[in-house]
């Protein structure tokens, strides 16, 4: 319900099914640019949007990943990230919507895609 109209109806399984953008949020240092390079060029990546991370040292950067397949990305993302010399993965996580975020992507007129 929106302003006291449906919006959508449909069970919860299907709001926090894969129906919605996966995203991965991973850690990394090394060869930056050759990996950001490779992982922007994937077909099954709509964007990859970077952060840089303060340490001592190392630059590390973290990254939300969205992907359009979610399938290609669980057999090829953390594989080809790896395949680029000097890259060191710290963390890599499917980032699993909540119900909240759901509603308001919904109610902001983005719907599920």
């Amino acid at each position: 319900m929106n302003k006291g109209e449906l919006v959508i109806q449909a069970p919860i399984d299907d709001f926090l099914s894969d129906k919605a953008s996966v995203t991965y949020t991973i850690t990394l240092k090394g060869n930056l640019p050759a990996v950001y390079g490779l992982v922007s060029g994937l077909p099954f990546v709509r964007s990859v949007d970077r952060v840089e991370l303060k340490s001592t040292g190392d630059a590390f950067e973290s990254w939300a990943v969205t992907v359009s397949d979610a399938q290609a990305a669980e057999q090829h993302l953390l594989r080809a990230i790896l395949s680029v010399d000097e890259a060191v993965v710290t963390k890599f996580d499917r980032k699993h919507l909540d119900l909240e975020e759901v509603f308001v992507s919904i109610v902001q007129g983005g719907g599920l895609e």
